[in-house]
């Protein structure tokens, strides 16, 4: 079996690309052949982008300057070059712009196409004009309509897309990381608060930034974004006690950290939540996405980390001084290690990937037109 991964406006730094190598590495390694078309933000050291287990990969960088439409015309162009090349089994894309792009293509060309969504797949509303959000919730609401078949990294993620898009055959395949890591204990009185991932609007960083300082708190960022001089700005307004350190080898951020944060508007499941929390480091966050498929699973956690969305900073205070009592981090910590060993170990969830990506190459075409009135923000029609 021959697979093209497709991904788009992706930084090489993000929690998706590590999932997208780990399922890139599995499926090399059960004999498929996987080849990579990647349209990079930022200039990344191109040496990075191309793992032994791609048998081939095209990277296009994008620019701050470059319009949607001249990347998307550089996307299209390179995958169907690839596609005459290698003539793919499946295609899977796992961004936003890559699904829409490879819709397109897979339909003209008649190939299967298996989206793996990772995130919320529209833009916020206060960032695109109404003609721009409407457009664009048309074009994703087709294409996942249409698809073979799809896959949700999160059992959160897929209930609201059902209710958006009322796509009814979505397959759950959740994140998994590696869980043979030492633990975390932790005694400080002091706890080291931490933001990790990339500074834009979704994972809101001033936030974490707002928080800490009201906290009196140490904090550290380790990430970079459109949003890293917005957070400098607000740390040396209000004075607060935090450092950004930019991109840092995971492991070595978890070191420094006793409580991660996560304030974010939107998320799929979290590779950093995860790899947090098998180490024993809790973590507080927004209740969004598929943050409830694992800091849900007990009231312990429920009550000590979940911040339901819309949450005032009160709220998240509460939560986050919480975490000053050692033990009580320790227990905390301790209970999530055991929860992701048990239902998120990287391997098990690779094996489903795999399965999910042979029977795409199985299945007929997904095609619905029971959606149209969803596209206008109607209801489903029964």
């Amino acid at each position: 079996m021959t697979v093209l991964f497709v991904v788009a406006s992706l930084t090489t730094k993000s929690g998706l690309w590590n999932v997208m190598l780990a399922q890139a590495r599995y499926l090399s390694a059960r004999g498929t052949s996987v080849h990579l078309v990647c349209s990079a933000r930022f200039h990344e050291n191109g040496d990075d982008l191309v793992p032994d287990h791609f048998v081939s990969a095209s990277v296009i960088y994008e620019t701050e300057s470059e319009g949607y439409r001249h990347r998307r015309k550089r996307l299209d162009s390179e995958i169907l070059s690839v596609i005459s090349r290698v003539s793919p089994t499946v295609v899977v894309s796992h961004t936003p712009q890559a699904d829409l792009a490879c819709y397109k293509i897979c339909s003209d060309y008649s190939l299967r196409w298996l989206p793996v969504v990772h995130n919320w797949p529209l833009p916020d509303k206060d960032t695109v004009s109404k003609l721009k959000y409407f457009l664009w919730r048309i074009q994703v609401a087709n294409s996942y309509c249409r698809a073979h078949s799809l896959v949700s990294v999160s059992q959160g993620l897929a209930n609201t897309l059902n209710s958006t898009f009322r796509i009814n055959s979505i397959a759950v395949v959740q994140n998994g990381v590696q869980t043979r890591v030492e633990r975390k204990q932790s005694a400080t009185l002091d706890p080291v608060f931490g933001f990790v991932g990339r500074l834009s609007s979704e994972k809101d960083p001033v936030r974490f930034v707002r928080l800490i300082s009201q906290l009196d708190a140490k904090g550290v960022i380790a990430g970079a974004g459109r949003l890293e001089e917005d957070a400098s700005n607000e740390i040396l307004k209000s004075n607060a006690d935090i450092d950004i350190l930019g991109w840092v080898e995971r492991g070595a951020v978890f070191d420094k950290i006793d409580v991660v944060v996560m304030p974010s508007l939107r998320e799929g499941l979290p590779l950093v939540l995860l790899e947090a929390c098998a180490r024993g480091i809790p973590v507080v966050a927004s209740n969004v996405g598929g943050v409830g498929d694992v800091l849900g699973s007990s009231a312990l956690s429920s009550r000590a980390c979940l911040v339901e969305a819309g949450a005032s900073d009160n709220e998240w205070l509460a939560r986050l001084d919480g975490m000053r009592d050692a033990d009580f981090r320790n227990r905390v910590g301790t209970e999530l290690a055991d929860f992701v060993k048990e239902n998120f170990d990287e391997q098990r969830q690779l094996s489903k990937f795999a399965g999910a990506v042979e029977g795409a190459a199985k299945v007929r075409r997904m095609v619905s037109f029971t959606h149209i009135r969803s596209l206008f923000g109607g209801t489903h029609a029964k």
